[in-house]
């Protein structure tokens, strides 16, 4: 699992949005990185990210059924708390309850 900030921390005062990016093959999880950053960061590459995850799982063994998961970790709604796209419809029906990372 990865962990990235993006932006001046120290130095800003927008407010950050903290994302958990989630790549599924079938049920298994196999990759994830942890995102803080202002809303215009996100926006530059938000896109980017999802591709780079997308084309990292197509290359998985099985992975032409994969979802991928971004999980807006403040959220305390847990209808809004997850959105979810992909090949593989089954991770997509409601939201999954992940257990809570210690470390974050």
């Amino acid at each position: 699992m990865s962990h990235r900030r993006y932006g001046h921390h120290e130095r800003s005062t927008l407010p950050r949005t903290r994302l958990a990016f989630r790549g599924y093959v079938g049920d298994e999880l196999k990759l994830e990185e942890r995102i803080e950053a202002t809303d215009e960061e996100l926006a530059l590459f938000l896109d980017t990210l999802g591709e780079k995850h997308g084309k990292a799982l197509l290359a998985m063994p099985g992975g032409e059924y994969h979802t991928i998961e971004i999980e807006f970790l403040d959220e305390p709604d847990p209808m809004n708390r997850f959105f979810r796209f992909g090949t593989d419809p089954r991770r997509m029906v409601k939201p999954i309850k992940l257990k809570d990372d210690p470390g974050a």
